[in-house]
């Protein structure tokens, strides 16, 4: 699991939140099972709570979300939403790569010996590919 760092600007930390934040941030595992770190930021203006999540994952940048409500607990709430709608699009991303990849090195294969020549057979079809 991730390591996850939980920080507390302009408030303090109490152990309500704290443990509602830990496991909101232990259910993205589910998400992207390679997150190195998690960092949780909340902050409080005069009248409005600030969330904001980084997660480190690796071959990536940072994603990075931020949430602004009336309360604390509203804002981890969005911004899970958020980070989870983030995380699976990363995966996706990730996964088509994957596969495009997988599908250019199988149509580089010729059928039949390496000694064919475009100019002998002129232009091969679609089904003459692996």
């Amino acid at each position: 699991m991730a390591q996850i760092k939980i920080t507390a600007r302009h408030t303090t930390l109490t152990d309500d939140l704290k443990d509602y934040a830990l496991a909101k941030a232990e259910k993205l595992g589910k998400y992207h099972r390679r997150l190195n770190k998690i960092e949780i930021i909340i902050k409080q203006s005069k009248n409005s709570f600030t969330a904001e999540m980084i997660i480190s994952v690796p071959r990536s940048s940072p994603i990075v979300g931020q949430v602004t409500d009336q309360s604390c607990f509203a804002a981890l709430d969005f911004l899970t939403d958020k980070m989870e709608r983030q995380l699976t699009k990363l995966k996706g991303k990730a996964r088509t790569r994957r596969h495009r990849l997988r599908v250019n090195k199988t149509k580089m294969k010729w059928r039949g010996t390496a000694e064919l020549k475009k100019e002998e057979f002129g232009e091969l079809e679609q089904d003459d590919w692996y």
